[in-house]
């Protein structure tokens, strides 16, 4: 699978996105701000909401986190991933020198919304994170396959691309191998043109 390159494929346009979303050049759209990409990676920051010890707060001026104890943050970015790519996640290597480890994760096609980033403080003492910090790096890759043809249910923000009807799957994978079954078709017809003309 190619990783995509975001020189060419990121955009801070919604429009861009809807009008790309169905094609093999479609968009990955970002919001937000101090988001940063080279590439081939876009880095997220953390955002104001994080979800520790069963509880749902905001950072405010920076949330404590105590060695041997996790939090999830939401990124401050929303992205929103076109049908045919997929992503991972993963956390930015400087980290590791803190003691801190990003729990790694994938990134569905037809994701929108912000990323919940899971962070686990292995170190020898406590941390203090703030919102804006980077704290990981999104790679995507094209998918060999898309769900182009399957709706979204939106479960809690998320929209979650669902699997197309056997008929629409059966009309996709026509549309996606017509030169091989046109092959087939030929063939068969000159095979049996040769056993009729014996």
């Amino acid at each position: 699978m190619p990783i995509v390159d975001l020189a060419i494929r990121l955009t801070t346009d919604k429009k861009q996105f809807e009008s790309n979303s169905g094609s093999e050049e479609s968009f990955i759209y970002v919001s937000g701000e101090d988001w940063q990409k080279d590439c081939n990676a876009l880095d997220l920051t953390i955002g104001n909401s994080t979800f520790a010890e069963g509880k749902n707060f905001e950072i405010g001026e920076g949330y404590e986190l105590k060695r041997g104890r996790g939090v999830v943050f939401e990124t401050a970015q929303t992205i929103w991933v076109p049908q045919n790519v997929t992503g991972i996640v993963v956390g930015r290597g400087g980290l590791i020198y803190q003691g801190l480890f990003v729990s790694p994760g994938k990134i569905n096609p037809g994701f929108r919304g912000a990323l919940r980033i899971g962070v686990f403080n292995s170190g020898s003492k406590r941390i203090t994170l703030k919102s804006g910090e980077r704290i990981c790096s999104c790679l995507f890759s094209t998918c060999e396959s898309s769900v182009l043809l399957g709706g979204l249910i939106e479960e809690r923000g998320i929209a979650i691309p669902t699997r197309p009807p056997i008929a629409l799957r059966i009309k996709q994978q026509l549309l996606d191998r017509w030169t091989d079954i046109l092959a087939m078709i030929i063939s068969s017809t000159a095979l049996i043109i040769s056993i009729f003309k014996k």
